[in-house]
């Protein structure tokens, strides 16, 4: 049985990382970022330019997957320097 207080220990490597990297290559190369939101610790990047709806989930340290759909967002200073800067760029 899995100690469930030792898995909040666990957190990426940067070996980790790369492997992650390797695996979604094939759905980001090509794609581009239209729009970012923040949920917690998690920055959801929603991707333009690959198959359907698809969200990039980003929790420093903690995850990097693909989902469809994301949670009530967060509005904050960084998000929005962060859509400044990507607003009509490809």
């Amino acid at each position: 049985m899995v100690d469930v207080s030792k898995i909040r220990d666990l957190r990426l490597s940067s070996l980790d990382l790369s492997k992650m990297v390797d695996m979604l290559r094939r759905y980001i190369v090509g794609a581009y970022i239209s729009n970012i939101y923040k949920h917690g610790d998690a920055y959801f990047l929603k991707l333009g330019g690959v198959q359907g709806r698809r969200f990039l989930i980003l929790e420093p340290g903690v995850r990097v997957h693909f989902t469809s759909m994301i949670p009530e967002w967060e509005y904050s200073d960084f998000v929005r320097i962060i859509r400044s800067v990507l607003r009509g760029r490809k």
